[in-house]
């Protein structure tokens, strides 16, 4: 490249400075250096280095160009070896001076002499010159050679100088392209340098405000926490007041969890408000956000560490504060000995139960109470404090001892309240320490009880001697029971069984709750088998109550199994069967007026009305007034002719209203509750259906209280209800209840009438009951008492009487009174008949008998079965027991009459050991539970005795 060009290139004069080449090159390659940096393609950026290169190339030829005319040269002479004008030429050494410049004036002139003079100065001097020229020629030469070898030499001089000084240069250019490289070098890095450390910054403060971006986003949702808690807490507020509008009868689970939530979401919101708008986190975040701003990077990549710290501390300090929002928490329960219950009320009144060991969720913050149950062992009772933070580890440590038992003879089977431990010898534990009774059973010999007390890390031996015999024992019978009721095929005989053991065990201590529950369970497959709907119902309906005295909730699922074969029922007469014992229900509210609804519409006819009536009546004591209203309706008659019906109709409204009122006495009476019972009576009205008495009466009897069934009779009294009447029912029945002495203190205060002889009928209703017992002086006593009896044509109490007269041997005034009141032996006489044929039957008086039973056969076969059932029964009370057994085969509906097999086979057996004996000898089956059933009926006996042999 020529200078013109670089000079055009570079846009500069040709006879610019060195600086100022340098300057113009330095501002345009910083120039083309930017574009190249910020070029946005790679040919962009191709162009620009081209461009580079061909300044620096330009500034190179300029500096070349500076350096090339600032070297030293030999100035060359003017034409004929004279110097350039205005420069003196020096004389070489030995040479004159030149004269001839020298000014004209200074020459003489002369003549010819001189012209002579002159020429022969002129010969010597051309002599002498010629000499001097030859001479001087050679000295010439050798000046010329010497000259030509210095000039030689300087020019040699001039060359090395020359080369020197090129080599020089070229150093020098060399050394300045270098550093002049180098120098563009450093540049470029520093500028590289320069730019990636803005490059980096840039990087740098775009990932810290990309951070903090993101940081601000999670503060602004730690910051917006405070709006949601005051949001929920408002919201637990408005459920607290709902809740507490809904449910205005005190604090409820869910009432007091709402008032624990809102008790700690109200901390949270204090918390909140408090805290935040001064938390590090808030202060962290402006430090951060100014410090990024201003592009410090190192204070503010700390700032925004800082921030970060804050952040993480704030959102901990949330959350710690927020972890006080849980109002429940779990427990690990656990206990030392395997099959452990426990049962959990937690501080909000929140009841759970279960099996050890468990973990139990989400229980209430604060006092709880806790039990441990353990089969055989006593409740582990705590308080405790569950509280937020701890390990919530609660463990049972129930004591434990061990039992050893022994006996003579071995294999006694061993008993414990509702278990059994097995047979002797017996080593049992683990054990709970106490006193302990046992009961050792075997066959053949007497049961014996054997007690002790087990201490805790200890063992009680015992050991028993059984003496031959028999004796009484409630497990063994209910144990024996359970073989012999699935081999009964009659479900409905099996369900009666089942019953009777059932209704025993209320009374009878001892009989263990395993058993019952499988007494139930065979009682409700039994019924469940029953295919006839009315049975079923009657078979469970009036049964209900006893059953419900031994296990409540359980006689429901036995209710529910009645009520869902209540709509099957479709004969008119079954219905009207169906009508009078769904009162038995009323213990089961829910299920009652289920079944009762489904009544309404069962009578339509106008010959029903009286039935209509009693839906009506039982609709009123269900609490379905608007139901009651239009079946009573449908009741009533027109015309003057249906004033009695209308009444009627209206009075078993009036009834059922009654009955509405004390339906609360009756299921706390069935439930055992006594102080309840007396409580709801006393808050129930001050009248009394008579219908209700006998049921009410009885209840309170089986709890002790035999003052307020008198309040009851006297709040039964009425119009139709003479106070003979009511007294007469509650004398009868606390004698069934076992207060024998009371119920005839009952009976001598009646006062005996023509038209109604209560008080010889309730002293003939005795007898029996003394007879039926094998107390004959008693029955004896009671029948001197009977002196009165209707003469209805109807009235059967006068050949009740006979009967008792002829088992107690008054053949001859039993004779007297069926004399005194002839038999009519045809269709208009069969309301007596039955009875009278038991009379005969006692008398011995075949024939009569035989007659009685052909018209009955006849014009009665319905009652059939209640004449053999009484036939039965008195035939057995005489000890004629082939008679007896051959009127029960007579008997259709066994089922019914199944209380009648265990005393026709006990009649033989009058004590326990004899008793006990033709037990041991039967194989399971029906005969083995009848005969068991008379040993549980002589234990009750033997109970109800001693409970009031105190009583006057």
């Amino acid at each position: 490249m020529t200078p013109a060009e670089a000079s055009r290139l570079l846009d500069l004069p040709a006879n610019a400075t060195p600086d100022q080449v340098e300057s113009r090159f330095l501002d345009l390659r910083h120039k083309l250096e930017d574009k190249i940096a910020k070029a946005p393609t790679p040919g962009l950026q191709a162009k620009y280095r081209e461009s580079l290169a061909d300044i620096t190339v330009a500034f190179e030829t300029f500096t070349l160009a500076a350096d090339s005319s600032a070297l030293p040269v030999l100035k060359r002479e003017a034409g004929g070896g004279r110097p350039d004008s205005g420069v003196a030429a020096t004389p070489s050494p030995g040479q004159a001076p030149d004269d001839s410049h020298l000014a004209p004036a200074l020459v003489r002139k002369s003549g010819g002499k001189e012209f002579a003079v002159v020429a022969l100065i002129a010969v010597a001097v051309l002599g002498a010159g010629g000499w001097w020229v030859m001479k001087t020629k050679a000295e010439n030469a050798e000046k010329a050679r010497v000259a030509a070898e210095a000039k030689a030499e300087a020019e040699r001089v001039v060359a090395e100088a020359k080369v020197e000084a090129e080599r020089k240069a070229a150093e020098e250019k060399r050394l300045a392209e270098e550093k002049r490289l180098a120098e563009e070098a450093e540049k470029l890095r520093l500028a590289a340098a320069e730019k990636a450390e803005r490059e980096r910054l840039d990087r740098h403060f775009t990932s810290l405000r990309s951070r903090m971006a993101e940081l601000n986003v999670a503060y602004e949702a730690q910051m917006r926490l405070e709006t949601v808690a005051e949001r929920d807490l408002a919201e637990l507020k408005s459920q607290e007041r709902d809740l507490a509008r809904d449910q205005k009868d005190g604090a409820s689970p869910d009432r007091r969890r709402l008032a624990a939530q809102v008790r700690a979401q109200s901390h949270l919101v204090d918390w909140m408000r408090a805290s935040l708008p001064a938390h590090s986190a808030r202060i962290a975040k402006a430090k951060a956000e100014e410090l990024v701003s201003a592009r410090a990077a190192d204070d503010a990549t700390a700032a925004v560490d800082a921030y970060i710290a804050a952040l993480d501390q704030l959102k901990s300090d949330i959350a710690a504060a927020r972890s006080d929002l849980a109002v429940t928490g779990d427990l690990a329960l656990s206990s030392n000995l395997e099959g452990t219950t426990w049962q959990l009320t937690d501080a909000f009144g929140v009841e759970r139960s279960g099996a050890t060991p468990a973990t139990v969720e989400e229980v209430a913050l604060g006092k709880a109470t806790l039990v441990f149950r353990r089969a055989g062992w006593a409740d582990l009772r705590m308080a405790i404090d569950h509280r937020r933070g701890t390990d919530g580890v609660f463990a049972a440590r129930f004591p434990v001892g061990s039992l050893a038992i022994t006996s003579t003879p071995t294999g006694v089977l061993v008993r414990h309240g509702e278990r059994v431990l097995g047979e002797t010898p017996l080593q049992l534990a683990p054990m709970p320490p106490g006193e302990i009774e046992v009961r050792l059973a075997h066959q053949g010999y007497k049961s014996q009880k054997l007690s002790g007390r087990i201490e805790d890390g200890r063992t009680l031996t015992l050991d028993a001697q059984l003496l031959a015999g028999q004796s009484f024992d409630a497990e063994l019978i209910y144990e024996r029971g359970l073989e012999d009721l699935p081999l009964i095929s009659s479900p409905k005989a099996r369900a009666m069984g089942a019953a009777t053991y059932l209704g025993a065990a209320k009374d009878i201590p001892g009989v263990p709750h395993a058993f019952l529950a499988r007494y139930f369970d065979l009682y409700l497959e039994a019924v469940r088998q029953i295919r006839d709907p009315l049975e079923k119902v009657t078979t469970v309906l009036y049964l209900l109550d006893n059953l419900a005295q031994v296990d409540f909730e359980r006689s429901r699922t036995l209710a529910r199994e009645a009520l869902a074969a209540v709509p099957l029922v479709t004969e008119v007469s079954q219905r009207h069967t169906v009508v009078h014992s769904l009162e038995h229900l009323v213990i089961y509210p829910e299920e009652f007026a289920a079944a009762i609804a489904q009544c309404e519409h069962w009578f339509t006819t106008d010959e029903d009305w009286i039935y209509s009536a009693t839906v009506a009546q039982l609709q009123k004591e269900a609490g379905l007034d608007s139901a009651a209203q239009r079946t009573a309706a449908r009741a009533m008659g027109t015309g003057a002719a249906a004033e009695y019906r209308n009444q009627t109709v209206q009075e078993y409204l009036a009834k059922g209203a009654m009955a509405r009122q004390l339906v609360p006495v009756r299921v706390a009476l069935v439930r055992g509750d006594l102080p309840s019972a007396q409580a709801a009576l006393a808050r129930a009205g001050q009248a009394l259906d008579f219908g209700q008495l006998f049921g009410l009466a009885s209840g309170f009897m089986r709890l002790g209280d035999f003052d307020t069934p008198r309040r009851l009779a006297r709040m039964a009294e009425g119009q139709y209800v003479s106070p003979a009447q009511t007294l007469h029912t509650i004398a009868m029945m606390a004698f069934f209840q076992g207060n024998t002495s009371l119920a005839e203190q009952w009976a001598a205060s009646i006062a005996d009438t023509p038209e109604a002889p209560q008080r010889s009928q309730l002293y003939r209703l005795f007898a029996d009951q003394y007879l039926t017992k094998g107390k004959k002086a008693e029955a004896a006593a009671a029948m001197r008492k009977v002196t009165v009896f209707s003469d209805g044509e109807s009235a059967t109490d006068r050949l009740e009487a006979v009967t008792v007269l002829a088992l107690l041997g008054e053949t001859v005034r039993a004779r007297q009174l069926l004399a005194a009141q002839p038999v009519a032996f045809t269709e208009a006489g069969v309301h007596r008949l039955g009875a009278a044929a038991v009379s005969f039957a006692a008398l011995g008086d075949i024939a009569s008998l035989q007659r009685a039973l052909e018209v009955l056969r006849i014009h009665a076969t319905s009652s059939l079965d209640w004449t053999y059932g009484n036939l039965v029964k008195t035939l057995t009370t005489a000890g004629k027991l082939a008679e007896a057994e051959s009127y029960f085969r007579l008997i259709r509906d066994t089922a019914s009459h199944g209380y009648l097999r265990g005393p026709l086979l006990a009649a033989d057996a009058p004590d326990d050991n004899t008793l006990g004996a033709k037990i041991d000898a039967l194989r399971p089956g029906g005969d083995r539970l009848a005969l068991s059933g008379v040993a549980l009926g002589r234990e009750l006996e033997r109970l109800k005795a001693a409970r009031f042999s105190s009583s006057p």
